[in-house]
């Protein structure tokens, strides 16, 4: 299944999806991010806000 992410401007993964929120919360060390989530600036205020956000 999966969501859409407004870090990437796409449908993601909900897999990859609960792995960004999880380092959003800095529960997750953010060497699990996909290389293309870290490169956007301030990627977990977006993830925080997002109305598909885990929590």
């Amino acid at each position: 299944m999966t969501v859409e992410c407004p870090i990437l401007k796409k449908k993601i993964e909900e897999d990859v999806c609960f792995e960004v929120s999880m380092i959003s919360e800095e529960m997750c060390p953010t060497h699990f991010a996909p290389d293309e989530i870290l490169k956007v600036e301030d990627f977990k205020h977006i993830c925080l806000k997002c109305k598909n956000h885990r929590e």
